[in-house]
This record gives C-alpha cells, structure tokens and sequence, in this order.
C-alpha cells in the first residue's frame, strides 16, 4: 500500500473522533431532504446506520438529512413537524464542538430504528438521549424523542448509562 493511501486511512479512521465545528448556513442554502422511493427492510437498515453515522458519529447534519421526509411527523412537544425544524433543534448541538456526543446503542427494526445516546455540555449533568424513527420506503418520516439528565440525587445504584 502506499504511503499516502496509509496516512489517508488512518486519517479517515480518526476523523470521527475530532469535532469540525460546521460553517453557518447561508441564506442561499436550502436543505436537501428524502426523495420518496420504495425500500426493502435491509435497504432501510443500511440507510438508517448511515443516516446513524452521519448525524451521532461525524456529526454532520446537512448530509444525515437527504433520509428525513420533509414533511416528516414530530412527537417532540417543543419541535413542529417537518425537516425544516428538526434540521434546527439537531443542528446547533450535534455540531457544537464543546459538546460531547456518543453513541451507546443502536438498532434497527423495519419500519423502526433508535439510538441511545449520551449528551454532554448543554445541561449541568449528563443527558441520555433516545431517538425513535420510523421509515416509510426509503425515508424516515416520523420521529420521538425522550432525554434524562443524570440527577445529582438518584437512589438506584444503576448507572443511566
């Protein structure tokens, strides 16, 4: 292999674990979003761990949300519906660099997929954060949401993490 495909690799291999902080959107951007097409429960697995990737790991968003309906349904009561609004919750804590964001599980059962993750840095304690998604075809069309912050006062022994 050469030297340059070496150090290429293992650039790629570390990249996820710096934060980039992402350049302001400009008022000419437009959010690209999901193009309807019909999709096989391993075609919506392999989608939702990219889509899983580009947002939680890379921390990325603009590219996570070419899977997201634009007139995707919301269950977060402080949220509308529709990518335009979920694009601007997600967007300032997923790319803030000062916040620590990590994946502790995921999975994917078709039509419905969710991460557990953990969020540092916007609350005093820890915040567990699970995300629920259900596809239709090739698009994520629906979202929950739930989050706990570590309470400083708990009484069970168990780790929320």
């Amino acid at each position: 292999m050469r030297t340059s495909t070496i150090l290429l690799t293992a650039l790629a291999a570390i990249t996820p674990a710096f934060c980039i902080p992402a350049a302001p959107p400009s008022a000419n951007t437009s959010l690209i979003t999901c193009v309807q097409h019909p999709a096989s429960p391993r075609e919506q697995q392999k989608i939702f761990e990219r889509y899983a990737e580009l947002l939680y790991v890379k921390r990325t968003p603009d590219p996570a949300f070419v899977y997201i309906a634009s007139d995707e349904i919301q269950h977060n009561p402080y949220q509308l519906d529709g990518a335009a609004a979920s694009f601007a919750a997600v967007n300032p804590i997923v790319t803030n660099c000062s916040y620590g964001v990590e994946v502790l599980q995921q999975a994917f059962q078709a039509p419905f997929g969710w991460v557990h993750w953990r969020l540092d840095g916007p609350f005093p304690t820890p915040t567990s954060v699970v995300d629920i998604y259900r596809f239709e075809g090739a698009c994520i069309v629906e979202h929950w949401d739930t989050m706990q912050q570590v309470p400083t006062d708990a009484i069970n022994p168990h780790p929320l993490f």
